[in-house]
């Protein structure tokens, strides 16, 4: 409304009314679950082998992309992408795909992986190659690309199959060394034996030599010993038995025949006893000088 300065009422210059609420206000939360892509993946034969066929080669870009950034095993990603449980029963387009991406990132394995993951025997690899033989059979039937890739994979294959013969041979090389050292040393050691038995037999008679030298050198020094003293108390006897015989001739009393007769039996006793005695030093002395030997054989050695 224009206000008209001449109108003199005043409900023309009111304000208009406005009702005001003074309410708390209510913000919706609106939260939408949006599944965020990470680009981390489990490489790891368990987790590949429950994915189903169309996640698989999502998840094989995601896991060569983590070997490239060194955030998984090169080894760990072979054994999966050979392992029959990953690439058994999948579709042909899904089979390409993984051969496909395989393909272009060759560089993340080793030599010899490479070798085999480019081979007729790698199941991906050969889908594939089968594939673009028959799309160029239909294309152009004279284009010669499948050869020159079936040679060069049967070329992969034969040199991988002469790694693994030489590896074989070098094996059974070494464990043919290992046999042969092992029969050397059995050898030497039963030739060694053999030695020492020799050696100790021929220790045992110089020993039994030596105890009979001995011996017999001891018996022949007791003997000797023996006819001294049987010479001595003979000797003694025949002085004893002159004296009790001129004491006779002489008219000597009879007292001094009888002593003399006393004297002579216990020279004979003593005789006797110098025998016996000589007789078992002998043998004592033979009997200590054995125990010695067998106590202390190391001494002839």
């Amino acid at each position: 409304m224009i206000w008209d300065p001449s109108d003199c009422n005043p409900m023309h210059r009111r304000i208009p009314a406005e009702v005001v609420s003074r309410r708390p206000r209510v913000v919706k939360k609106v939260v939408q679950e949006e599944e965020k892509e990470t680009d981390e993946v489990r490489v790891d034969m368990k987790a590949a082998a429950v994915l189903k066929p169309d996640a698989r080669p999502k998840w094989l870009i995601k896991a060569c992309k983590m070997v490239a950034e060194s955030r998984a095993s090169p080894t760990e990603l072979y054994n999966i992408v050979v392992s029959r449980k990953f690439g058994a029963g999948l579709p042909e387009r899904i089979g390409r795909k993984l051969g496909l991406i395989i393909r272009d990132n060759l560089e993340l394995f080793s030599d010899k992986q490479q070798r085999f993951l480019t081979s007729s025997e790698f199941t991906l690899i050969a889908r594939l190659v089968s594939a673009d033989g028959e799309g160029a059979g239909d294309a152009e039937p004279e284009e010669p690309a499948a050869p020159a890739v079936s040679e060069e994979m049967l070329a992969n294959s034969q040199a991988l199959a002469r790694e693994q013969a030489a590896a074989v041979r070098e094996r059974e090389r070494h464990f043919e060394e290992k046999e042969r050292q092992e029969a050397d040393k059995i050898a030497r050691m039963a030739s060694e034996a053999q030695v020492r038995v020799r050696r100790e037999a021929a220790q045992r008679e110089d020993r039994k030599r030596i105890l009979d030298e001995e011996i017999e050198t001891e018996k022949l020094k007791a003997a000797e010993e023996e006819a001294v003293r049987r010479k001595k108390l003979e000797e003694e006897a025949d002085s004893i038995f002159q004296r009790a015989l001129r004491h006779r001739r002489r008219g000597a009393t009879t007292v001094a025949g009888p002593a003399l007769c006393r004297l002579a039996r216990t020279q004979s006793r003593r005789l006797d006893a110098a025998r016996a005695e000589t007789s078992a030093a002998a043998e004592a002395g033979s009997r200590r000088k054995v125990a010695a030997l067998s106590l202390a054989p190391a001494q002839f050695s």
